[in-house]
């Protein structure tokens, strides 16, 4: 297997894997199989154990998801997406029209970023969510993404993506309900109040 180098922004050199590589690291061993990974742009990210805030407040959101939208939509809660050859990733939740979900050349989920619309829950992981995953989705052209910010108690709603990020990020704070804009889901309203 051969691994290409990628020089990072502090300096350091890092090897860039692939999905398929990935792949091939879980079928040597090497990684278990149910270990919660992201590959972002070639580098293997652990995630965090989720808290109890976290798993409170992702339960109340996917029973508003799966309660209020319909057949023709696709809801996917901790589930692999693929984005490029380099990356895939485990939002908390993403919504897609249910016909725009596929299976990529190595059997992830992959779905053309303006179809998507996602939700990360952040705690102990906000700033990864603000900074280098907001970077990464909007760089994928995802449609509109939303940070529950369980900390800061508001819902930062991010659209119009753009290569640098996205040109319109808003934050709604208690009694202002997340509405997503069309042609998203327009089922669902969130207000952060409602995940305590």
């Amino acid at each position: 297997m051969t691994v290409p180098v990628l020089q990072h922004p502090d300096g350091f050199a890092r090897r860039a894997f692939s999905v398929d590589d990935v792949f091939r690291m879980i079928d040597a061993g090497i990684l278990d199989p149910d270990e919660r990974l992201e590959l972002i742009e070639g580098e293997l990210i652990v995630m965090p154990a989720e808290k109890f805030a976290h798993a409170r407040a992702t339960t109340t959101i996917a029973r508003r998801l799966f309660r209020e939208l319909a057949d023709n939509w696709f809801v996917g809660m901790e589930k692999t997406l693929q984005l490029g050859p380099g990356t895939f990733v485990e939002p908390d939740f993403f919504v897609c029209p249910a016909d725009q979900a596929r299976c990529s050349g190595e059997g992830l989920l992959t779905v053309s970023g303006p179809e998507l619309f996602l939700i990360e829950v952040a705690d102990s992981s906000l700033r990864h969510d603000r900074t280098r995953k907001a970077a990464l989705y909007a760089l994928h052209g995802v449609r509109e993404y939303w940070i529950v910010d369980l900390n800061g108690r508001c819902i930062v709603v991010h659209r119009r993506p753009d290569q640098g990020g996205y040109r319109e990020v808003t934050s709604l704070g208690s009694g202002e309900a997340a509405v997503p804009a069309p042609p998203g889901p327009s089922a669902i309203r969130l207000r952060i109040e409602e995940l305590d």
